[in-house]
């Protein structure tokens, strides 16, 4: 069906402000189409931004928390090996005095087997320390990556929300099919009346 024959299918007078009414209101559909994609876009760019951040300082915070542990472990590693030292050191003196005392025979073995085992049983305790902050180190990046997962998770979540708002917002194919729907329901009811 052809548009300029409609005024020919009985609408007389009522022709000027069906096609008047419909303009106005194809405009009207267009520009509010128009409107409402921009702010979608504005939506949608606010959540991309957000998610490109997110990612962002969740790597930035991952490297940080890893750069910090490193640093303790260091430090707790270098506490640890003065203490070693400082144990030998105390093992030396301890066996210098034993011999330096004049004794002899059983008496001094047994202080020696004493101060070995004094001696062995902290060497022990700082192994296990010093294991022990390996494991905890360890355990301490498996934490900080878990957090950097979720935050970038978070992140895709907000880009996504951004894909959502621009696939629900209105096309101006749906204003024309509006105003198109719209025109003719007004045809029919100028026509009936």
């Amino acid at each position: 069906m052809c548009v300029a024959a409609l005024p020919a299918l009985g609408l007389g007078k009522a022709a000027g402000s069906f096609w008047t009414g419909l303009a106005i209101k194809g405009v009207t559909n267009i520009f509010q189409t128009i409107q409402q994609r921009k702010v979608a876009k504005q939506q949608a760019d606010y959540q991309y931004e957000v998610a490109r951040r997110t990612a962002l300082y969740a790597d930035r915070a991952f490297a940080a928390e890893q750069e910090a542990t490193g640093a303790r472990l260091r430090e707790d590693k270098v506490a640890l090996a003065k203490k070693r030292q400082k144990l030998a050191v105390q093992g030396a003196q301890a066996r210098g005095k034993t011999v330096a005392s004049e004794r002899s025979g059983l008496l001094l073995d047994l202080l020696g087997m004493d101060q070995e085992m004094q001696l062995g049983g902290e060497a022990v305790d700082l192994a296990q320390t010093d294991v022990s902050l390996g494991r905890q180190y360890v355990r301490d990046i498996r934490g900080y990556e878990a957090k950097r997962d979720t935050r970038r998770n978070q992140a895709l979540d907000a880009r996504n929300r951004g894909y959502q708002i621009m696939s629900q917002a209105p096309t101006l194919l749906g204003a024309i099919g509006k105003t198109v729907g719209g025109g003719i329901s007004s045809y029919y009811s100028l026509k009936g009346a």
